[in-house]
């Protein structure tokens, strides 16, 4: 985890609250249990080195800190590692995103929360935020780098547990899960992920269906079916496949899905 010194903090601290003043005056920010979980999860806290749309950054060198901090509270996602031909693998998403979800989720406390795709792991920290001390969130990465960088960041939150797996299973020995949070488009909802799901529970996930911009879905799990609604369209880096290529598991295309609402 990345911590500054005390004026560096202070500043981000400041920047950290423009952020979530201007999603509050937007109304893309309503719930103050959600602002509040950002003011105790920093951003920053979640980044090293980071592309931006201004540049590539780096929170652990001190030259040119703040701009980089400037870039680290700006309303954009930030890419965190990159494959081959400059293909992203994983990214920290855009605050309004992560809002927007979040309150689709309708988070409670005491709940046991899954997430597919660790990232950074601010995510998580802030489902963890949101969940207390007597809830549970287990986040699914499967960039075993990733995962343990996620793991040393969530040290502060013991409610929190990182799997380094493939998030198309889920975790089938954490469930059930009164929510799931994807954070990776797919094309499919899968089985897996549905059967870990109670009855009543709510599943929000970006969907990839090879746009720029893919639609988000929220799917709530009712004893005679899925309720789907359509939310924001939004661009993630898509769903990858652990070591081994497995076959992809079954599941259902979000086309299908999409067309019940």
């Amino acid at each position: 985890m990345v911590v500054l010194d005390e004026t560096l903090e202070k500043t981000a601290a400041e920047l950290n609250d423009r952020l979530i003043d201007a999603l509050t005056r937007r109304k893309a920010l309503t719930d103050d249990r959600i602002a509040a979980a950002m003011r105790a999860a920093p951003r920053h806290h979640f980044l090293g080195s980071f592309s931006a749309s201004i540049g590539d950054f780096d929170l652990r060198e001190r030259e040119g800190i703040a701009r980089a901090l400037e870039a680290a509270y700006a309303d954009d996602a930030l890419m965190l590692s990159w494959g081959h031909r400059g293909r992203g693998l994983a990214s920290i998403s855009q605050p309004t995103v992560v809002v927007e979800m979040l309150q689709a989720l309708a988070i409670e406390e005491a709940h046991r929360v899954l997430e597919v795709g660790a990232g950074s792991g601010w995510n998580a920290a802030l489902i963890a935020e949101l969940v207390g001390e007597e809830g549970r969130v287990v986040t699914v990465e499967v960039s075993e780098q990733l995962a343990e960088s996620a793991r040393e960041r969530l040290i502060p939150w013991n409610q929190v547990v990182v799997l380094h797996a493939d998030g198309r299973f889920g975790a089938p020995e954490e469930g059930p899960f009164d929510r799931i949070m994807v954070t990776a488009g797919t094309r499919k909802i899968y089985d897996a992920w549905m059967s870990q799901l109670r009855t009543g529970g709510i599943l929000v996930t970006p969907t990839d269906a090879g746009m720029d911009f893919s639609p988000m879905l929220r799917i709530v799990k009712r004893e005679d079916g899925l309720e789907v609604k359509q939310l924001s369209y939004a661009r993630f880096v898509p769903v990858r496949a652990g070591k081994g290529r497995l076959p992809d598991p079954p599941g259902t295309p979000v086309e299908k899905l999409m067309q019940r609402i």
